[in-house]
């Protein structure tokens, strides 16, 4: 969908930004360890764990931006990947006591923060990504039948409007009938996000499940009437035909999503 591939490509960006600015940060790390004389006999070990990260870093990016196209396997190397970058930062802060390795010294502690937050910062979009795999994995394998479905949906929901407008219907049953096709465009645009992962993904996620279901009942409502959402049954044959044909594809949108 078209909306959803533009707000992909913002998370995207976002994350390959996030993550030169961490490997920036950690040839800083790496070059501050490297001067710091002081501690010759453990540079070594924070060199090796400085390394490693670099490495990591790019894995992170990488895994990422694969499990957000609905990669399965890409979940799991996330998973690990980001475990173990946070373990080596934790190291380089607090040392390994079990092998002797105190923190790193004073002088790096300007890189290594820098380091910190910006992995912090990515590792959020990381979080939220595995958080959301099972959403993700589903909508990913849907997304070509939405794709299709949502601008039949929004065709057929635009003939409904028309065809009240032309039976002289009430401007609030007209109303409703066009807050039906903002309510699909809004679908349209959260499962976007969703796909997208990061940080709006939770509320993305929320948002979908409330426009699908007030979208169900407003259409019930116009067939059969709700006093309780103030709507009136649609009377106009054209119009309940219309409405029925939106019903057969929302329910299709509803059931394999």
């Amino acid at each position: 969908m078209k909306t959803r591939s533009k707000t992909t490509g913002r998370t995207e960006k976002s994350v390959t930004l996030l993550a030169v600015a961490l490997l920036l940060a950690i040839v800083a790390t790496l070059t501050a360890f490297v001067f710091t004389q002081r501690h010759g006999e453990y540079q070594e070990q924070y060199l090796l764990r400085s390394a490693e990260q670099q490495v990591l870093g790019q894995k992170i990016a990488k895994f990422s931006l694969e499990a957000m196209s609905g990669n399965e396997a890409s979940f799991d190397a996330l998973g690990r990947t980001r475990d173990r970058f946070s373990q080596l930062m934790k190291e380089l802060k607090r040392g390994v006591p079990e092998i002797g390795l105190p923190p790193s010294p004073p002088q790096v502690n300007e890189a290594l923060r820098q380091v910190e937050n910006t992995w912090l910062e990515l590792r959020s979009y990381a979080d939220e990504i595995l958080r959301n795999k099972e959403i993700i994995l589903s909508i990913g394998e849907l997304a070509g039948r939405i794709n299709e479905l949502v601008p039949q949906l929004q065709e057929t929901s635009d003939q409904v409007v028309r065809q009240l407008v032309r039976a002289k219907a009430s401007p609030r049953q007209v109303y409703v009938a066009t807050r039906q096709l903002m309510l699909v465009q809004r679908i349209d645009n959260n499962v976007g996000k969703v796909l997208a992962g990061g940080a709006e993904t939770a509320a993305a996620i929320d948002q979908f499940a409330q426009d699908a279901d007030l979208f169900g009942r407003v259409l019930d409502g116009m067939l059969k009437g709700d006093e309780r959402l103030d709507i009136a049954k649609v009377s106009d044959p054209d119009g309940r035909s219309a409405l029925k044909q939106v019903v057969l594809l929302f329910a299709t949108l509803n059931d394999d999503a």
